[in-house]
């Protein structure tokens, strides 16, 4: 798993220079009430990291939670082949697209340059226990279907990784919001 060692770093890396040049007004700026500001964006990545990612990363390896064996969907056959997620897709719970998905609060630059740190920390530590891993015991993810260690793991970057694009669009409407 050479490969996720290197993308998880490269992914990161974006997500460090970024907090490394906002500014906390940028940083807490909505272009409306019903997108994201980059705080709560950042908050759902490391959130998202730890309590569903590798909440099921370690519920694989553990045995429990979910079932020997079972497939992936078609979308989850899909993201593997192109090692991603298409551009612009966005696979929403089944809570958020019923608006009863939690109410999303940002924290401060400084939280998530320590969080996200130790978010890609606890990511590493995991590669070679995934790689160990027979891979048989699977955890079901909403849309992708059931999903090994190694497997929540990839996915872990890819959801990552796919923010990165919606970093960008909530900067571009920040610089917007600062020429009018």
């Amino acid at each position: 798993m050479e490969k996720i060692d290197q993308n998880l770093a490269k992914t990161f890396e974006v997500y460090f220079k970024g907090l490394d040049t906002y500014l906390q007004e940028a940083f807490e700026y909505k272009e409306s009430e019903e997108i994201w500001s980059l705080a709560q964006m950042h908050e759902h990545v490391y959130s998202s990291g730890y309590t569903f990612f590798l909440a099921n990363i370690n519920r694989c390896l553990e045995g429990r939670k979910g079932q020997m064996g079972g497939k992936l969907t078609d979308a989850g056959s899909y993201i593997f082949y192109k090692d991603g997620f298409p551009l612009k897709t966005k696979y929403q719970h089944p809570e958020h697209k019923k608006g009863s998905g939690p109410v999303i609060i940002g924290q401060s630059i400084e939280t998530y340059k320590k969080g996200m740190q130790e978010l890609l920390i606890a990511l590493l530590n995991k590669i070679s226990e995934a790689e160990n891993d027979e891979g048989e015991y699977k955890t079901e993810h909403f849309v992708f279907g059931w999903l090994n260690a190694k497997q929540w793991l990839q996915n872990a970057e890819f959801h990552i990784r796919h923010h990165i694009s919606q970093m960008e669009e909530l900067v571009k409407y920040y610089k917007a919001s600062k020429s009018v």
